[in-house]
């Protein structure tokens, strides 16, 4: 069903259709479950949004069969779970190390919703054909029947600025393929009325946003602006930024770093801004809004192998430089105000475009070829949990789906694949001394796949001593959800279970396993993890 993989972002992937050379299938992950119950500011919780919405947009253009000609058509919409084989076959699909490394974010039973959509032949790849101009957003039709047209569906549109996220038809239509969208009208109340329409614009869009976007509706700014990573340009009008550069432009602005270990401070360049103001010098002082956004990312730009600060403390001095007084705090990918500094904070968040950033880093981390530290992508950019760990998670997760696509192979009851689960630890020692001792891997895979691990592949700047430190955390970072299925030992795998009557009665009927629910699997947790019992503790997300 899948060709070749084409691209992969934040929202999916897009692969090649092998039948039809003019259309293209995406594969989005879908939440595992409700948005209304998971932290909405949560990585995890904006990305499920986000799929989850655009999967729903993309549904109704196939169901409704609308024509809507800012959007590519939809000849066929497909939900439901990878399996094994899916899995391996997306896996197959790129020979490119970047892509096949994105794809492997993609588990096994992970939710999943699959589209057939139109193939757009004119890209930013291949400079639009050379013949379709820049418009402004006023002046460009097609942009504004899109904003129209979508309001009328019940959507807001952002992310539609990156020339990567639209092309053009061979007759000049503009066309919008990866749009951002969200559930449109929300108000503070819907979180009450509709929690889940509610958690799906938060989630995706942010909390502070629905009067924001309320407000750019009603006085035509939404229509002016091509939308970015942020909700919108208009966030702020040109006039209330100004006041805000106005109001601090004779301010004194110290940042501090936090992390995890005083001994980071000991790094450049977090060690220009540890306990800065307390230097007679005053050199980790800035003065005025515009110097304070170049210095925060300059700190991001220029982090090399340092660590990732768990959190920035911006502070301001008061009482004519005697004291500071906290303004904000820089904490997992978002400014955060402390009154009565919430303008200051929105224009900090607006500027620096944290949210963009960090979907950047999610999307790219560790790539092949052009290697940079992952602390840094030119921007500021962390995330939780640290890339460190989700690429020991990605590592830990390919061990484990040896495991899982061998387990019938290997015998009826699944107590070898029970044995290497209880034996799976950070030191993979354990594990491979099981299975070379039982002859378990006739094929030589898992050799090969521990070969990959991190610490043997070229980051460039990345040190190996941060990766070592950090691949028990990134092996409990996985195992925290991790599961395992293997046949159920009480129906053999079979789902039902013959029973007689006894010795002397040779009545004989079947049954239907409740154990497996007549499954005929079961799944084993990281409660049969023996590493994971003795270090659950550790580490804490």
């Amino acid at each position: 069903m899948f060709g070749n993989i084409v691209g992969a972002g934040q929202a999916g992937f897009v692969f090649e259709n092998p039948k039809n050379p003019d259309s293209y299938f995406k594969i989005v992950a879908l939440p595992e479950q409700p948005l209304e119950t998971m932290p909405l500011r949560s990585t995890k919780a904006r990305l499920g949004a986000i799929n989850q919405n655009q999967a729903e947009l993309f549904f109704r253009l196939y169901q409704e069969n609308l024509d809507i000609p800012q959007l590519p058509k939809v000849y066929a919409f497909y939900t439901g779970t990878v399996t094994p084989k899916l899995r391996r076959t997306l896996l197959n699909a790129s020979e490119d190390p970047e892509l096949k490394s994105l794809v492997r974010s993609l588990k096994i039973n992970q939710k999943i919703a699959v589209w057939e959509m139109e193939r757009i032949p004119c890209l930013s790849e291949n400079e639009f054909c050379e013949r379709y101009p820049t418009r402004q957003p006023l002046n460009n039709p097609d942009y504004q029947n899109l904003l129209n047209t979508m309001l009328d569906l019940g959507f807001v549109v952002r992310d539609v600025a990156n020339p990567e996220n639209f092309g053009y038809r061979e007759n000049g239509t503009q066309v919008f393929y990866d749009p951002i969208v969200a559930p449109w009208p929300v108000q503070e109340v819907t979180k009450v009325s509709d929690p889940n329409l509610y958690a799906r614009f938060v989630a995706s869009f942010g909390p502070d946003q629905i009067s924001t976007t309320r407000r750019a509706i009603d006085n035509g700014d939404y229509f002016g602006w091509y939308h970015s990573g942020g909700v919108m340009e208009a966030e702020m009008t040109n006039t209330e930024d100004a006041q805000v550069v106005s109001e601090y432009q004779n301010e004194h602005f110290i940042i501090i770093a936090r992390t995890a270990t005083g001994n980071d401070y000991k790094v450049a360049p977090l060690a220009l801004y540890h306990a800065a103001w307390r230097a007679p010098n005053r050199k980790g002082m800035v003065k005025g809004v515009e110097s304070l956004v170049q210095e925060l990312a300059y700190i991001f730009d220029d982090l090399g192998t340092a660590p990732n600060p768990y959190a920035l403390d911006i502070f301001i001095f008061d009482n004519f430089g005697r004291n500071i007084k906290l303004v904000g705090v820089v904490k997992y990918g978002k400014v955060e105000a402390s009154y009565p500094h919430e303008n200051l904070a929105k224009l900090l968040n607006r500027r620096l475009d944290f949210v963009r950033s960090a979907e950047t880093l999610q999307d790219n981390y560790f790539p092949e070829g052009t290697i940079y530290n992952p602390n840094q992508s030119g921007a500021i950019n962390w995330i939780k949990p640290a890339p460190y760990l989700l690429i020991w998670a990605s590592f830990y997760g390919d061990i484990v789906e040896w495991i899982q696509e061998n387990v019938y192979e290997m015998d009826d009851d699944g107590d070898s694949a029970i044995e290497m689960w209880e034996r799976f630890s950070p030191d993979l020692k354990p594990l491979m001394k099981y299975v070379q001792e039982n002859d378990l891997d006739s094929d030589d895979i898992l050799p090969e796949i521990i070969e990959e691990s991190p610490l043997n592949r070229p980051y460039s700047k990345v040190s190996k001593p941060q990766l070592l430190k950090s691949r028990n955390a990134g092996f409990l970072n996985f195992m925290r959800r991790a599961t395992l299925s293997v046949p159920c030992a009480e129906c053999y795998g079979k789902g039902y279970i013959n029973r007689t009557a006894g010795e002397y009665d040779e009545h004989e009927w079947t049954e239907e396993c409740e154990t497996c629910d007549v499954d005929g699997e079961v799944e084993i947790d990281n409660t049969d993890n023996r590493y994971y019992r003795q270090h659950k503790e550790d580490y804490p997300l």
